[in-house]
C-alpha cells in the first residue's frame, strides 16, 4: 500500500514517523533560536530546512501505520501543497510496529535510490523500541551511502512547546569508540582528528568568547598532532613518534586543566577514550623536545622497546622488522657507551662491525656469536625481503611471521644490564 517508487536527486531527505495521536498546533524551537508554530512536527522540520534551500532541494519521506494514515494523511498533504511543495517531493511508506525488519528493509531500498548529502531522521512520534533498533541500521546506512544523517526529536509540552535535539548520542559514541580502538589497534589517529575536526569547525562557528576560542583551538591542535602521530607511527619514524607522543599527552593535560571536555557533548566519552589512547602515548614519549637533545639511556632504551612491543600487540610485523636492526644498533651504541648514536658514518660502522663478526664466527664456529648478532642474523634476511618489496631473489621467509615472533619479543624485552653485560 505504497506509492510509487521515486529517485531522488536532493541535497537532503527528511523522514518522520507520524503517529495516532490527535496532535495540535504549538511551537517548535531549533538551536539557533527559531521557532514555527505547527501541527506536525515533521511539517515543522521542512519548514525549517526549506528556509536555508530552495523548494526543490529536499524531500519528505512521512512512516505511517494504516490507521496514522487514515487519521492525518489528508491533512499532511494539504499542508505540503500550500508550502508549494510538489508530489513529487513527498510520499508515504506504510509500516506495521510487529515487522519492523521489513521497515528497515523498506527503508533502505529508499535510501539506495538517494543521492542526498544529509539524511534527517525525526524519530518524535514513533514506538519506543525503533529508535534503540534503528541506530546500528542507521551506522549501516551511513556507511554504505556515505551520507550525513541527523537523527531529531522533539521533547517538551503541547502547552510550553516543543523544542528539536539532536538524538545521535548512539552512533556518536559509536563513531569515537571505533576511532580509539583505530589508534590503539593500529596507531592510526586519523579516525579521531576526523571527529576532533568537525566538533572543532562546529564550535568555532558557533563561539565568540575569547576564553572558549582559546579552548577551541586545543581541540584542532589536537586534531592535527593526531594525524601526524599517525604518519610517523606508520613510517617506524622513532624519534618523531616520541615527539608527536609527548605532544598529545600535553594537550590531553590542557583538556584536563583548562576543562575543554565540557565543550563535547558528551565529555565523559571523550575523555575515557583519551585516558585510553594516553596510556600508550605515555609509554612511547620522548623527554626531550629536539632530537639533537636525545640521550640514549636507559630511558631512551626503554621507549624505543615500548614502540616494538606496540608493533607487536597490534600485529604490524612489518613495522617491527623494520625496526628491529636500528633497535640492535642502538643496543650497541648504549652497551659501548658512545654518545653519538646517530650519526649515519657510526652507525655504519656498527652494522660493519656485526656483519664482520658474523662472517668471522661463520668460520671459526658459533660460540662466539652473542645474542644479538644471532637475533641480526635471524631476522636480517626477513628484513632484507620486506625491503625489497619481492623484488630481488629473495625467499619469502619460511613461516613468516611465527617463527620470528619469540625472537622479537626476546628482543623488546631485554633489561639495560643485560644489554650492557653482552660488552662486557
Amino acid at each position: 500500500m505504497r506509492t510509487e517508487d521515486k529517485t531522488s536527486k536532493n541535497k537532503w531527505q527528511l523522514i518522520s514517523f507520524v503517529g495516532t495521536t490527535n496532535y495540535q498546533d504549538t511551537t517548535y524551537s531549533f538551536e539557533e533560536g527559531n521557532t514555527i508554530n505547527e501541527k506536525f512536527c515533521g511539517i515543522a522540520l521542512t519548514k525549517y530546512l526549506l528556509k536555508n534551500s530552495p523548494k526543490d532541494s529536499g524531500a519528505i519521506l512521512f512512516l505511517c501505520t494504516k490507521e496514522s494514515y487514515e487519521m492525518h494523511a489528508s491533512s499532511l498533504k494539504e499542508k505540503l501543497e500550500n508550502m508549494g511543495i510538489s508530489n513529487k517531493q513527498y510520499e508515504f511508506l506504510f509500516f506495521s510496529e510487529n515487522n519492523q525488519r521489513d521497515l528497515f528493509a523498506e527503508l533502505f531500498e529508499k535510501l539506495r535510490k538517494l543521492e542526498v548529502e544529509t539524511l534527517y531522521l525525526d524519530i518524535t512520534n514513533t514506538f519506543r523500541d525503533i529508535p534503540f533498533l534503528l541506530y546500528p541500521e542507521l551506522l549501516f546506512f551511513r556507511e554504505t551511502f556515505k551520507i550525513e544523517i541527523q537523527v531529531l526529536y522533539a521533547r517538551g509540552t503541547l502547552k510550553e512547546g516543543f523544542s528539536f535535539e539532536k538524538a545521535n548520542a548512539s552512533t556518536e559514541i559509536i563513531d569515537w569508540l571505533f576511532a580509539t580502538k583505530i589508534f590503539i589497534n593500529k596507531g592510526e589517529g586519523k579516525e579521531f582528528a576526523k571527529l576532533l575536526d568537525k566538533i572543532y569547525q562546529q564550535l568555532k562557528a558557533l563561539s565568540s568568547s575569547p576564553d572558549d576560542f582559546k579552548k577551541i583551538n586545543s581541540i584542532n591542535k589536537m586534531s592535527k598532532y593526531m594525524n601526524e602521530f599517525s604518519v610517523h607511527f606508520n613510517s617506524v619514524d622513532i624519534y618523531t613518534v616520541g615527539k608527536s607522543a609527548w605532544t598529545l599527552t600535553e594537550i590531553i593535560e590542557k583538556f584536563e586543566k583548562e576543562d575543554v571536555f565540557a565543550l563535547f557533548d558528551y565529555p565523559w566519552v571523550i575523555k575515557t577514550m583519551l585516558n585510553q589512547i594516553s596510556s600508550y602515548l605515555e609509554k612511547v614519549k620522548c623527554s626531550w623536545k629536539q632530537k639533537s637533545e636525545i640521550e640514549l639511556n636507559a630511558q631512551e632504551i626503554i621507549r624505543e622497546q615500548n614502540i616494538l612491543k606496540w608493533y607487536l600487540e597490534i600485529e604490524d610485523y612489518k613495522s617491527a622488522i623494520v625496526l628491529f636492526r636500528e633497535l640492535i644498533i642502538n643496543y650497541y651504541f648504549y652497551g659501548k657507551q658512545i654518545k653519538s648514536f646517530l650519526k649515519h658514518e657510526l652507525r655504519d660502522d656498527i652494522t660493519k662491525e656485526i656483519t664482520s663478526n658474523l662472517k668471522e664466527c661463520t668460520k671459526e664456529g658459533s660460540e662466539k656469536i652473542n645474542e644479538l648478532e644471532m637475533i641480526w642474523e635471524e631476522l636480517s634476511p626477513v628484513r632484507n625481503y620486506i625491503s625489497h618489496t619481492g623484488s630481488k631473489q629473495d625467499h619469502f621467509p619460511r613461516n613468516y611471521p611465527e617463527n620470528h615472533l619469540p625472537t622479537l619479543k626476546k628482543l623488546a624485552a631485554y633489561t639495560t644490564d643485560e644489554i650492557l653485560s653482552f660488552f662486557k
